[in-house]
């Protein structure tokens, strides 16, 4: 029962290393999907601005973050070569169980301050944003735990998480170790639920686990 975020916060206290947390305003979003410009629209104010993968980065963007909604390592890393240096800390990459890390790694994002989520959200067929939080019980404590549930890490983390509160979406703000397990979690479960689904003529990843347990 131990919670490793209270040791990481002390310490951050003792190295001087505590920032104040940033609450939502503008940000510009780069997004090719109607769930990557929903988070435009969820902007407090006016919606923010929308960009294609192929559009400039916007100048004079000092008190912006820049969210990157994207699915394709081979996109985002033509995307990120394009991204001035002095931006890259301000990036918040939206993960939908997709493996970027290498492609982060390699223009030096994705460490401890770098902003990503695990975002747990659809559209509908309506065309409406819903959460895929899921309850599974409680535990044995008496403690309800839930799956599919969205967080997200780094320094604009407080950011991200009020813009979806706001509109009553669950996200969880965590430190980096905690997050990355969320992470592998997601990427795993995308890989190998969909992989054994394809091989049984498309069984729906609902039905996966409980026709093909042994194969997941």
């Amino acid at each position: 029962w131990s919670d490793s975020r209270a040791t990481i916060a002390y310490q951050n206290l003792l190295d001087g290393r505590v920032e104040e947390r940033k609450t939502d305003g503008p940000a510009v979003v780069f997004a090719e999907d109607d769930l990557g410009r929903s988070f435009a629209q969820m902007a407090p104010g006016e919606p923010a601005v929308t960009l294609g993968f192929d559009s400039a980065f916007p100048e004079n963007v000092d008190d912006l973050h820049i969210f990157i909604s994207c699915a394709e390592p081979a996109a985002l890393d033509q995307l990120l070569s394009r991204c001035p240096e002095s931006k890259l800390e301000d990036l918040v990459f939206l993960n939908y169980g997709d493996f970027l890390e290498p492609v982060l790694k390699k223009h030096n994002c994705g460490r401890d301050r770098q902003t990503q989520a695990v975002v747990y959200l659809a559209m509908n067929e309506y065309g409406k944003v819903e959460d895929e939080r899921t309850s599974i019980g409680d535990d044995r404590m008496g403690v309800p735990k839930y799956a599919a549930e969205t967080s997200v890490t780094g320094k604009w983390s407080g950011h991200f998480a009020d813009r979806l509160n706001r509109h009553q979406f669950y996200c969880a703000e965590l430190f980096y170790r905690d997050w990355r397990r969320v992470m592998l979690e997601r990427v795993s479960f995308e890989a190998v639920y969909h992989l054994v689904g394809v091989l049984h003529k498309s069984v729906p990843v609902k039905e996966v686990h409980e026709y093909f347990p042994d194969e997941v």
